[in-house]
């Protein structure tokens, strides 16, 4: 996956002024989890926990790209799908204790819905075309924007995530016509909610009002753990 402008320019601050050394360290260890449902398990009482796997831990950009190199691409999820990136030793689970009484931060863009019928001469409209065209694209800037948002929290850009030792993890989440891009955080007080809060919206580039997406905040607590 080909680097944005964005992050384009938070790797030329990591380099801005030094010598490059053979590995750039990052501001903590993390660990890259994927999870993958069972599709024929739809209870919504399921134990995440059970299809949550580890994928690797690193600390250096060049891990990361390694990774994110070798992965599913996740503009091309398919539905349930999820990866997680969590500071080493914090699981992206609300049952986490590190977790509790953190905050849930995203951006949930919509997907056009579209069906697969086709037509009298087996062919799909000019209409279907069009929206699943429109949904390959909103996915591959959901893409773009989930590697500007990882190398933001990485980094220590002065722009961006002065909090980043209050942030917990950063989760990519592929929904049923909803992606869904966030942070999940510790215990934090109102001021450095709102500062993680508005630098999520601008790395994702987000416009109040906007038709596309809209913002999503959720309290993570163990009370609406189901058992």
């Amino acid at each position: 996956m080909a680097a944005t402008p964005q992050t384009t320019d938070v790797i030329e601050h990591v380099l801005k002024g030094k010598a490059v050394p053979e590995f750039h360290q990052l501001n903590s260890n993390w660990t890259f989890y994927y999870l993958i449902p069972n599709r024929l398990n739809a209870e919504r009482t399921v134990n995440w926990k059970t299809y949550l796997k580890i994928l690797h831990d690193f600390n250096t950009f060049e891990d990361f790209w390694a990774i994110v190199d070798s992965i599913e691409p996740p503009s091309r999820l398919q539905k349930g799908c999820r990866y997680y990136i969590f500071k080493k030793g914090i699981e992206p689970l609300w049952e986490d204790p590190k977790n509790n009484g953190g905050k849930e931060i995203s951006i949930e863009y919509r997907l056009p819905s579209f069906t697969n019928n086709k037509d009298k001469r087996g062919k799909n409209n000019h209409e279907q075309i069009e929206k699943i065209q429109q949904q390959k694209e909103i996915m591959k800037k959901c893409q773009d924007k989930w590697i500007d948002l990882c190398m933001a929290v990485f980094c220590n850009h002065p722009n961006y995530f002065k909090a980043t030792d209050k942030i917990n993890g950063i989760e990519y989440n592929c929904r049923a016509g909803i992606i869904k891009v966030g942070i999940w955080t510790k215990q934090i007080d109102e001021k450095d909610f709102t500062s993680i809060k508005d630098d999520l919206h601008r790395v994702m580039e987000y416009v109040e009002g906007s038709k596309e997406c809209y913002p999503k905040e959720s309290e993570i607590t163990l009370d609406r753990v189901t058992p």
